[in-house]
């Protein structure tokens, strides 16, 4: 497992376990998977702790029934990008020669959800108008919904249907439409 995947692991597991938890010794999915590692995968899952405290990114302080494994609010943000990740737009088998825009103009201040959105658009297959406004031929309110929700940043989103589009045979091309 690449460090990105043990990052994303680590994070998604922590914020899956209960506050007052021991997250390595937890009967979760999360503490079996742990629990399943060698020696040498053990090492790599306690150095990425480690260096995910170091960076601000968790805290880990000792209890009674042993290590107490929170996120910070870096953490939090890092989580939400990975849960939006997880949103999934299932394409429709015929177009009905509808096109989707999305306009964003999310702050400066809320770059990391920018960022992760437009990687979302991206994955979705959207095609890029400017780097502001994409374009789906397919229903996706719901989903785009429900992603600028999970980033905080609904309220810098609008969407757009529209019947006709100026040079829309080469956005027709990039979709495989005609």
């Amino acid at each position: 497992m690449n460090k990105g995947k043990l990052r994303r692991k680590l994070l998604l597991g922590i914020a899956s376990v209960k506050s007052n938890s021991n997250l390595l010794t937890s009967k979760t999915s999360f503490g079996e998977w742990y629990r399943s590692r060698d020696k040498h995968g053990r090492l790599r899952v306690r150095l990425a702790f480690q260096n995910l405290t170091e960076k601000g990114i968790i805290n880990v302080s000792r209890n009674e029934t042993g290590l107490k494994v929170s996120l910070t609010a870096s953490g939090e943000k890092e989580v939400k990008h990975y849960r939006a990740d997880e949103i999934q737009i299932i394409p429709r088998p015929k177009w009905d020669g509808k096109w989707r825009m999305v306009f964003i103009n999310i702050p400066e201040s809320k770059k990391f959800a920018r960022t992760a959105l437009r990687k979302k658009f991206k994955s979705f297959g959207f095609y890029p108008i400017q780097r502001s406004v994409w374009l789906y031929p397919h229903e996706c309110r719901t989903e785009i919904i429900a992603a600028a929700n999970y980033l905080g940043v609904f309220s810098y989103v609008r969407l757009a249907e529209l019947k006709s589009l100026d040079g829309e045979n080469e956005i027709k091309k990039f979709f495989g439409l005609g």
